[in-house]
């Protein structure tokens, strides 16, 4: 076949020039004429291929194929086992498109939870101020004090006031900042036609520490006679504020990509990682997309953010809502119980239906292959007593 056939010397000549191209980009470099040949080759190899693969189908096909009790036997493998085995392929898949989208749920309504605290501080504090112009530093470190007392995760919650009218009181300043730099204006994209922002800012200087994003909320203090300025709330999203996402919602972040760049945080500490993440698996991986202004600019860029769980730890998470008990098992373990006997026995049913499948399409096809053989046996005789004559 390879030598005298045209895909076999169509093989030949392409796998040749393949290596010859091969040696030479590794020598000295390949001219563009050449580039183009290889490219010809390779087009070559795929077609021979392609002729050798289907010639091997027709091959397989007529050996498997020419006795009765094996056309039966796969017939009933098609119509018996490939439908089961697709059942199964299609709930595996639903059970993996539901538990990423569950797991970047959770990791989003948690991450929602901080933009939101940083929110509320911030309204605290414009109300406050509104009312009370005169005591803007004490409302300010009052108000930061507070709100990053309410949780360790939210130690490094930091506070500015920032005035934007004559008769605004002094700017005021409270938290540690040590993210990003306290900013001393409102950009002209929040001041113009918008009542306040709350949500995520990409942080202008990306080495600072392990901090690549920064939940914000600017929110105007007004008075009857205008806006007085703005209260600039931030929550840096650093290592231990993902290891506290991690253990309210199971989901643990990895990698961040913002704008088409890819910055990888430091591995959360203090939290074991049970995943599995340095091996292939089905479950396990999922993504969450969210949008990161630009401080200065007001431009909209993806924030995509890989995340890892394990769908056990998953599973206890979302059936930790369920209070009722069932002896000394929740609900939610219970459920798991009864899938799990189900699924067994599913299992079972299907080996034993096989099994019993497979004996009996033996034990009937084989009188018909006996038939078939003399038959066959008798057609040869006759052609030969026929040519004897």
């Amino acid at each position: 076949m390879l030598l005298q056939t045209w895909p076999g010397r169509l093989f030949l000549v392409a796998a040749a020039l393949k290596f010859a191209v091969a040696i030479l980009r590794r020598v000295t470099g390949v001219p563009g004429a050449i580039e183009v040949l290889s490219s010809a080759a390779t087009i070559g190899l795929i077609l021979s291929v392609g002729y050798f693969v289907w010639r091997l189908f027709l091959l397989l096909k007529r050996r498997l194929l020419w006795r009765v009790r094996r056309k039966l036997i796969l017939s009933y493998i098609f119509i018996g086992v490939v439908p089961a085995l697709l059942i199964i392929a299609f709930f595996i898949l639903g059970a993996w498109v539901v538990s990423t989208n569950v797991s970047a749920y959770l990791f989003r309504d948690g991450y929602d939870d901080i933009v939101g605290h940083a929110g509320l501080a911030a309204n605290a504090a414009a109300a406050e101020i509104a009312r009370n112009p005169a005591g803007s530093t004490e409302t300010v470190a009052r108000v930061q004090r507070a709100a990053s007392n309410a949780a360790r995760r939210y130690r490094l919650l930091s506070m500015v006031f920032i005035p934007t009218a004559p008769n605004a009181p002094p700017p005021a300043r409270a938290g540690e900042w040590s993210h990003a730099a306290p900013p001393d204006r409102i950009p002209p994209w929040l001041r113009v036609g918008r009542d306040g922002f709350i949500g995520t800012i990409a942080p202008d200087v990306p080495d600072r520490g392990d901090v690549q994003l920064i939940a914000r909320a600017a929110v105007p203090s007004v008075q009857p006679s205008g806006r007085l300025g703005f209260v600039v709330v931030d929550i840096p999203i650093d290592g231990q504020m993902l290891d506290s996402l991690y253990e309210a919602t199971g989901v643990k972040a990895g990698s961040i990509r913002i704008g088409g760049e890819s910055a990888m945080l430091p591995s959360v500490t203090g939290i074991a990682d049970s995943t599995g993440s340095d091996r292939f698996t089905l479950f396990g991986h999922s993504i969450t997309m969210l949008d990161a202004n630009s401080w200065d600019t007001g431009t909209v860029h993806r924030a995509t953010i890989s995340n890892t769980y394990a769908l056990g730890g998953l599973y206890e998470k979302l059936s930790a809502a369920q209070s009722a008990q069932v002896g000394s098992m929740s609900l939610g373990q219970a459920i798991l119980v009864i899938l799990t006997i189900v699924a067994i026995l599913f299992l079972i049913i299907e080996i034993v239906a096989l099994v019993m499948g497979l004996a009996l399409a033996r034990s009937i096809t084989s009188s018909i292959h006996e038939l078939f053989m003399g038959t066959e046996r008798c057609g040869t005789a006759t052609s030969h007593t026929g040519s004897t004559s």
